[in-house]
């Protein structure tokens, strides 16, 4: 919702990815997750080259089997940068709790850093 990079204009955004994933090799679990971004749109460059957005994340993740390594909330900031040809970059950095006890297996907090490259090309007949 908001002012996403694709058009090249300024102001605020919300997005939100869900999914599930089934995952056999970890005795038929299933993964639901929610990622969900928030912040603001900064203008683009002349024709809308570069664009770039600010924003902070905060993330859900949980299973149907409540494994401690699997169930988790994180939040943080980040910043996502569209470049020319298709190319984009995104970063952020996040603090992490698990929301099962750990017993012993590893720290209850976490800090990560996650850096993502994507890029799309398009061809036309």
């Amino acid at each position: 919702f908001g002012r996403m990079l694709s058009n090249g204009s300024r102001g605020f955004f919300a997005e939100t990815n869900n999914d599930g994933v089934f995952v056999s090799r970890f005795d038929n679990d299933v993964l639901i997750y929610s990622q969900n971004r928030a912040g603001y749109t900064f203008a683009g460059s002349e024709n809308s080259v570069f664009q770039a957005q600010a924003f902070i994340n905060g993330n859900l993740t949980t299973d149907v089997q409540h494994q401690p390594w699997a169930n988790f909330a994180e939040s943080g900031p980040g910043l996502r940068v569209r470049f020319p040809r298709g190319f984009l970059l995104t970063g952020g950095l996040f603090r992490g709790v698990y929301t099962v006890p750990q017993n012993g297996l590893r720290r209850p907090n976490y800090w990560d850093l996650r850096v993502g490259i994507w890029y799309a090309f398009t061809t036309t007949h």
